[in-house]
């Protein structure tokens, strides 16, 4: 019972606008819990769903991955899940993020199979259906003067608008600081900006994030 409320008040944090407190929360939770040797005990799967969600929402998008990836696998179960479809829905949502679009549908067709099967699932089929529509709607990548950003320079600028560093970025794409240097310049060049802030606000600009 622990580990869901953690889990609820963390979504309800990042729902909120408060993703660190969400973070927090969860964290302190699962650390209690996995110093007791209860980690992979199902009623955690809310508790990483909630750290996974706060970690999304500050740009983390690796860290939220393996959190989420956790809930997925904690949640799984012979009878359909409302959480196991919310977890799905989430770590599909982080994967479109990254960029892994394939691994997003295939995350989200999972999600809505369960979802299909439950007699009440409540608000999670509008989640599905809003990420869906994103899916279905591929982010723009041409920039200011006509040269397209690749889907991995478009991550690094996600990362780059949730005022990620560039040490913080690697190790969110298991990339090199050097790499995403490199990113960062070819991203620079295309959106014709001198800075951070300045691509930033001209990839806003474009629509490109």
């Amino acid at each position: 019972m622990l580990a869901q409320a953690a889990g609820y008040l963390s979504l309800a944090d990042t729902d909120r606008g408060n993703p660190g407190q969400g973070e927090r929360g969860a964290r302190t939770v699962l650390e209690l819990l996995e110093s007791r040797g209860l980690a992979h005990l199902a009623t955690m799967a809310t508790c990483h769903l909630g750290l996974g969600a706060a970690l999304h929402a500050q740009g983390r998008f690796g860290e939220a991955k393996a959190e989420l990836n956790m809930a997925v696998e904690l949640c799984k179960s012979a009878t359909p899940s409302i959480w196991h479809a919310h977890a799905l829905i989430l770590f599909a949502d982080v994967l479109h993020s990254l960029g892994e679009t394939a691994g997003a549908v295939g995350a989200l067709e999972q999600a809505e199979a369960i979802l299909a099967r439950l007699a009440d699932p409540g608000a999670v089929p509008s989640f599905a259906r809003e990420l869906r529509e994103r899916l279905a709607t591929p982010a723009r990548r041409t920039a200011a003067y006509g040269e397209e950003l690749t889907e991995r320079e478009l991550v690094v600028l996600r990362l780059a608008a949730a005022g990620l560093t560039q040490r913080e970025t690697a190790t969110q794409l298991y990339l090199s600081t050097n790499t995403v240097k490199t990113h960062l310049s070819r991203i620079y060049r295309k959106l014709g900006a001198s800075s951070r802030p300045q691509a930033v606000k001209r990839a806003r600009e474009l629509g490109m994030i």
